[in-house]
């Protein structure tokens, strides 16, 4: 991911988890998306598809990060009042803070632009993300879902089965699913 996408990628996470958005900041959802796409570009491990604009965006967690290294307080602060900042914060520490061991490469952020479902873009980031664990000598690559979205969860069993090849297999713990490759 290049500094030039990070608005594409705002308007991406602004379109894609709308919800998620609208519970971090009812009104100023746009400022979120914001944030959590200058995230992404810091973070070094952010990848997007792209036609002519950007239609889907992976990130990676490649190690654990102690709970406190989640927070976007520094990147929140620049663009909100203090409070606002804050409950982004706890947001992203809450959705990002996850616990997997060291052979998987954990795939942090999965979306596609609602206009573009449907056309292989989801396949074709989880075969990026395939190549990535395999690239770094991980096992397999573990993506969490939250239960309470069906559609979410949904869509990445269907990727997953139409993507795996035989060698790979799918396990539900919990709420998160995993490819083996």
């Amino acid at each position: 991911m290049a500094a030039a996408d990070e608005p594409a990628v705002a308007g991406l996470f602004l379109s894609s988890f709308s919800g998620k958005l609208a519970a971090m900041l009812r009104e100023h959802r746009a400022a979120a998306a914001e944030v959590l796409a200058a995230a992404a570009l810091r973070s070094g491990d952010a990848w997007v598809a792209e036609t002519d604009e950007v239609v889907g965006l992976v990130t990676f967690q490649d190690q654990k990060r102690p709970w406190y290294a989640h927070g976007e307080w520094r990147l929140a602060r620049c663009r909100l009042p203090w409070w606002r900042a804050l409950r982004v914060t706890l947001f992203a520490v809450v959705f990002h803070a996850v616990d997997f061991p060291p052979s998987e490469l954990y795939l942090e952020t999965m979306a596609v632009s609602p206009a573009e479902r449907g056309k292989g873009h989801g396949g074709r980031l989880l075969e990026f993300a395939d190549g990535e664990a395999r690239r770094r000598g991980r096992r397999s690559v573990s993506l969490y879902c939250i239960r309470d979205n069906p559609r979410a969860r949904g869509s990445a069993l269907r990727i997953m089965s139409v993507t795996r090849k035989p060698r790979r297999k799918l396990h539900h713990q919990r709420s998160s699913l995993r490819t083996t490759l």
